[in-house]
């Protein structure tokens, strides 16, 4: 029985598993039905039971435990949640040397992880050494071709090591502790990642929808749906009331906002009318107006079978009952 199949059966008797084992053994006390009473008689998993490295691979590998960057003195997991989900920070897993020593060698793989806490560590990165800059080249990051086949365990693999007393280095020959590297959690979804409130809860500023949108959680019901959209300037009270009707539905307006602050191909009420006062708001005063000032909902979902021009008749409406055509609350244009 692989470990996953163990976890699911877990769970469908009631029990949850927060750490990742190999069970060696499983009985079941009396009628399970009714006890829901299992022993396990665990063993832990290690990293490379769960990577299989061979020995020339663990030779070639690097394994960089991330704290602080040397020159803003700001937590590697903080900006690695603060950066795009679909283009994640990941350079300081890469800084080429330590002083004057160099920190990888051509060809060398990097298991690259954020610390977490209490000799926890996140995995958010591995990659092969393509180019290392000379020690004096600004900025000093290695090229690096990304290993995809990894891609399911990052942001998501958290295993506990400890440095030991090293001091302030952080980039070491995995040979080194690959026998100590104890995998304590495999997350179900990318650490960071908040369960999707529905639509009818779903209340965001810019800087959390944009770090959850495109975790497939959230991606997947608001592509799936057509509907009426509500952005609000909580500094002046205006609002903007908008119409979601294409192929990736409300996730691809919003993704436009968060992108460029207004959409200049959108339609408003069903003519080709692009949101004027949204663009002069962001012409003016940049995007960080809508970074900081905007929160994002929802006012009415629409099937994707339902007519476009059903979409621009409820659009009319919410825009009637929330008066945004006018410039005192809104920044409806038409």
């Amino acid at each position: 029985m692989m470990v996953l199949d163990i976890i699911w059966t877990l769970s469908i008797y009631g029990f949850e598993l927060n750490a990742v084992y190999m069970p060696t053994a499983i009985t079941f006390l009396n009628n399970f039905k009714y006890r829901r009473q299992i022993i396990l008689d665990y063993q832990k998993m290690m990293f490379n039971d769960l990577f299989n490295l061979s020995d020339d691979m663990i030779s070639q590998s690097k394994i960089v435990l991330n704290m602080k960057t040397g020159g803003n003195n700001i937590e590697c997991l903080d900006i690695w949640l603060n950066s795009d989900p679909i283009n994640r920070e990941v350079s300081f897993s890469y800084w080429s040397h330590f002083g004057n020593q160099r920190n990888f060698s051509l060809g060398n793989i990097v298991f690259g992880f954020v610390r977490m806490g209490n000799d926890r560590y996140l995995l958010v990165s591995v990659g092969q050494i393509t180019d290392i800059p000379d020690v004096h080249d600004q900025p000093r990051h290695c090229g690096y071709i990304p290993l995809n086949k990894y891609n399911a365990f990052l942001g998501r693999l958290i295993v506990k090591v400890s440095k030991g007393n090293v001091y302030s280095r952080y980039v070491f020959n995995l040979k080194k502790y690959i026998q100590d590297i104890e995998v304590e959690q495999i997350l179900r979804v990318p650490y960071g990642s908040q369960p999707f409130p529905g639509f009818e809860k779903l209340l965001c500023t810019y800087t959390y929808l944009k770090q959850q949108i495109d975790f497939e959680e959230w991606k997947g019901p608001l592509s799936s749906i057509n509907g009426i959209y509500l952005l609000n300037d909580k500094l002046t009270g205006k609002k903007y009331v908008g119409s979601a009707t294409g192929y990736y539905g409300i996730y691809g307006r919003f993704k436009t906002y968060l992108a460029d602050g207004y959409d200049a191909s959108e339609l408003e009420s069903g003519k080709p009318y692009p949101n004027n006062k949204l663009k002069k708001l962001v012409e003016e005063k940049k995007i960080d107006y809508i970074k900081n000032h905007f929160v994002f909902s929802i006012l009415e979902v629409i099937p994707k079978q339902q007519s476009r021009d059903y979409a621009i008749e409820r659009e009319n409406h919410w825009k009637e009952v929330l008066n945004t055509r006018d410039d005192l609350f809104g920044y409806n244009s038409n």
